[in-house]
């Protein structure tokens, strides 16, 4: 909102200075040659990613000519503009995953630079460093924070975020499936294990086959009897 440009101190009082000015231009001609110069400004300015000095620069077309298509490119420079305060505070957000933050900085300053570009300021997020810098829990949990704090930058990078999610939670869901394969074929095999049973006369006696200790364990976990449930 424009609250926002004002506390930036001097570039607020420049604005109010110059509202003076463009609201002394006499002629059509003139305010249309003003607001042609003053969009161009906000245009490249928004090119090269500078989101707030474009907003800046929109504010002054307004006031010279209020129209639907200026206010259109307005909203479309407001939306901009949310998503970089979103991105400042996910800088400092102390619980979120750094490979978020560096995906969303990537994300969005991708929509006005090339890859090469960006690498000279920017690291590569790739899978070696997801890993290093976290689990797959842990980056699926900083993206449903993600989503719930940071809906503006979710919104506009839905499909990536939603790619992300899948390719994390894929090798969670295969440990759950291995894990509850184990558990069942370990149910299974409990017949094999030696049972103690009671006989009608009182006597115990021992049923079913000895695991020896040296033996692969019956659960199924490929490490041996006496490492393993034999412990």
């Amino acid at each position: 909102c424009s609250s926002d440009l004002e506390k930036w101190g001097w570039l607020g009082d420049l604005k109010s200075r110059l509202y003076t000015v463009l609201d002394k231009l006499q002629t059509d001609e003139e305010r249309e040659m003003a607001a042609r110069v003053l969009e161009a400004e906000c245009d490249s300015y928004f090119e090269e990613g500078d989101i707030r000095k474009a907003r800046f620069y929109i504010d002054l077309v307004l006031r010279l000519e209020d129209n639907p298509r200026i206010r259109e490119k307005k909203k479309k420079i407001d939306w901009y503009l949310q998503l970089r305060r979103e991105l400042d505070e996910l800088k400092d957000d102390e619980e979120m995953a750094y490979t978020i933050f560096l995906t969303a900085t990537r994300l969005f300053y991708g929509e006005f630079f090339t890859p090469e570009e960006l690498d000279v300021y920017l690291p590569t997020v790739d899978s070696f460093m997801e890993q290093v810098m976290g689990t797959n829990r842990d980056y699926l949990r900083s993206l449903k924070r993600l989503e719930k704090k940071y809906p503006a930058l979710y919104q506009q990078y839905r499909d990536e975020w939603e790619d992300k999610r899948a390719e994390k939670r894929e090798p969670e869901e295969s440990v759950g499936r291995k894990r509850d394969a184990q558990h069942e074929q370990l149910s299974l095999d409990q017949s094999v294990l030696p049972r103690y049973e009671q006989t009608d006369e009182g006597t115990v006696v021992k049923k079913g086959r000895d695991v020896g200790r040296n033996d692969p364990c019956p659960c199924g976990s490929g490490r041996k009897y006496k490492k393993c449930c034999g412990r």
